[in-house]
């Protein structure tokens, strides 16, 4: 006797959702960011950035953040 009702099974991998949401959240973040703190110097936008990386649970490292500081400051200031 066979079961109909059985549940589908993933036969193939899953794609990893993870990375899109923290790519989204990171531009999120970096957007946001730019909106709130025009002109300020790159170490006030870095630590920013790094505070709402963490709070948000996005991994960035020390090269991201500064490069994502770089971008925030470029955008403030309309570049």
């Amino acid at each position: 006797m066979s079961d109909h009702h059985a549940q589908p099974t993933q036969d193939g991998p899953r794609m990893d959702q993870n990375e899109t949401d923290d790519a989204a959240k990171a531009e999120g973040i970096i957007a946001q960011t730019a909106q709130d703190l025009p002109g300020q110097p790159h170490d006030i936008v870095r630590e920013a950035l790094a505070q709402r990386f963490e709070q948000s649970g996005v991994a960035a490292s020390d090269d991201d953040l500064n490069g994502h500081a770089d971008e925030v400051i470029k955008r403030s200031s309309g570049s």
